[in-house]
């Protein structure tokens, strides 16, 4: 796959990359018309900030190696990886759970643009609040 290089120039990021007309048609996609534009010169796209780490999400997501913005950082597992979850179904309580799930699976799903493992503390937190109601 291709390298695609980001450089932070002021207000914008240099994308720089071998040709690759799937990765000139993703910057049109992602990045509206307004927040990017061509440099013939350097051969390089320059796309405002805000756009450029959507974008690299958008790349890494599809395989493309991508260099200059600083990688997500790593997430913490800890033994209760679903506590975040469970916090936010007892905060809204039992009547509302089912909704927060639905909402939150909408987001966390990873057919969505969202991370499995989230889904899956998701999951598990609900499943759990299933399991007390039947047993109450």
């Amino acid at each position: 796959m291709t390298t695609v290089h980001f450089e932070l120039r002021g207000f914008e990021y240099s994308v720089r990359f071998r040709y690759d007309p799937a990765i000139v048609e993703l910057i049109k996609i992602d990045v509206p018309g307004y927040a990017r534009s061509w440099d013939p010169a350097t051969k390089t796209w320059n796309v405002e900030a805000v756009f450029a780490r959507p974008l690299a999400a958008t790349l890494r997501r599809l395989g493309y190696t991508v260099l200059g913005l600083d990688d997500p950082p790593p997430r913490q597992h800890t033994t209760d990886s679903a506590g975040w979850a469970r916090a936010v179904f007892q905060r809204v309580g039992p009547n509302r759970a089912p909704l927060a799930y639905k909402l939150l699976s909408r987001l966390c799903h990873p057919d969505h643009g969202g991370d499995h493992q989230l889904q899956v503390e998701l999951n598990q937190a609900f499943g759990e609040l299933s399991e007390r109601k039947k047993t109450a």
